[in-house]
């Protein structure tokens, strides 16, 4: 067992790394306002399903957002993968942009303390993801008493974004109730850097970095329910709800000022907060058979009562908010053809999955303008030669926003490669 639990620290270590390499431009140009672009969390089985499964049991996965589900592990589970993204950005003037990204998708632990009864979760995954760069090159313009020279670029990069460690337990009632409690830290750096060059040697290039560090926590409650033999002797009906309270965040801005790629620092950092809003998800998910299951969820965050005392792109404090509602809906269907036989082939008992979401983002450059995101995912759960390991391949294809007016629309496609181990950790040895 200390073999594995080294083996899960070098893995963590190293995907870790992984996701720290990430650069400025690697992602949407949206995810410069508010936070960052918001991501759920970590689960490849859920993503490929539209990003929902809240009323999954996590006897295949780790799902935390419903601690509820914990209660049903078996194996000791550990789960982390990597996602690969290409984006195609075209603004109003038919202009396109296209770029490419690698990142860390999240890491995931269950243990099961009484099988099938009582079960603890620990999860690392991205709340909110920080990374665009937008260049700029104008004519210099001081007025008509002053030549003014030649062009100027400006550059505007971002990188960073909030993460969230979870650890959670689930608890089963009886065969048809469970509830769960999941506390959650979630902390973070979010850099903005503007830098002006100017081809007019009288003037100096200057770098302007803002670097705004926040932590804090919160706590979430899930519950599930289970409705069995509605339709047909063997089905049931699961629904899941998990509510996620507000979540302060505390921190620190510093401003800095340079010529070059480490500017100096202005003045002492600025203490201030931030106030996250509330969460709220309810799901479905019906099983008519032991080879097919279909699920629906809608999540819902008033992100319009949003308040902090640092201004971000999109907010400035008592003055003005592109802030709204968040609403992701979402669907799925996964196709299990082996079902509860042990023996069946290889491509029976790889799972198949497809689903899509629709999504009203929190903020929007244009305060007149809602950035809706459409997706639609697939995702392929293939067997190992270790029993309930496997290794996930998934794809999403969608469309953001608009391209009119002061919008961008994005198209991405997303390729996730996750590995799912599991094994049988504390069994008790029988003695023949």
């Amino acid at each position: 067992m200390m073999r594995r639990l080294l083996t899960l620290v070098l893995v963590s270590a190293g995907l870790v790394s992984v996701a720290s390499a990430q650069r400025a431009g690697e992602g949407s140009v949206y995810s410069r306002f508010g936070l960052g672009e918001m991501s759920p969390r970590y689960s490849s089985k859920s993503h490929a399903l539209g990003g929902g499964g809240l009323a999954y049991s996590a006897s295949s996965f780790v799902n935390l957002a419903n601690p509820a589900s914990l209660s049903d592990q078996v194996l000791t589970r550990l789960s982390g993968g990597l996602r690969f993204e290409g984006i195609e950005t075209t603004d109003a003037l038919d202009v396109q942009s296209k770029l490419s990204s690698s990142t860390f998708d999240g890491l995931s632990v269950g243990l099961p303390l009484l099988s099938g009864k009582l079960g603890l979760g620990l999860g690392f995954s991205k709340m909110t993801r920080v990374g665009y760069q937008i260049n700029v090159v104008n004519r210099l313009d001081l007025g008509p008493d002053v030549d003014s020279g030649e062009q100027y670029a400006a550059s505007y990069q971002g990188t960073g974004g909030l993460n969230v460690i979870s650890l959670g337990g689930g608890y089963r009632f009886n065969r048809n109730l469970s509830v769960g409690l999941r506390g959650d830290v979630v902390f973070g750096l979010i850099e903005d850097a503007q830098e002006t060059l100017f081809f007019d040697s009288r003037f100096t290039d200057t770098r302007l970095v803002r670097s705004t560090r926040l932590r804090g926590a919160s706590a979430g409650v899930g519950v599930r329910a289970t409705l069995r033999g509605l339709l047909r002797d063997g089905d049931f009906l699961n629904i899941g709800a998990a509510f996620d309270l507000p979540t302060h965040l505390s921190g620190e801005r510093v401003l800095a000022e340079g010529e070059d790629e480490t500017p100096d620092t202005l003045g002492v950092p600025i203490s201030g907060t931030a106030d996250l809003p509330f969460s709220m998800a309810v799901g479905l998910l019906y099983q008519p058979s032991a080879t097919l299951s279909v699920n629906a969820d809608v999540r819902y965050e008033p992100w319009s009562e949003f308040e902090s005392s640092f201004a971000f792109p999109g907010y400035v404090p008592g003055v003005s908010s592109n802030f709204s509602d968040r609403r992701h809906l979402s669907a799925g269907i996964e196709y299990f053809p082996a079902g509860r036989d042990l023996f069946a082939s290889y491509l029976q008992q790889t799972a198949y999955r497809l689903g899509f979401f629709h999504e009203s983002g929190y903020v929007s450059p244009d305060a007149a303008e809602r950035v809706n995101t459409f997706g639609i995912t697939s995702g392929l759960s293939l067997p190992t030669l270790s029993a309930g390991t496997r290794i996930d391949i998934n794809l999403d294809v969608g469309t953001r926003g608009t391209a009119a007016g002061s919008l961008v629309r994005d198209r991405f496609i997303r390729i996730g490669l996750h590995f799912n181990f599991a094994e049988r950790w504390f069994a008790r040895r029988q003695l023949g």
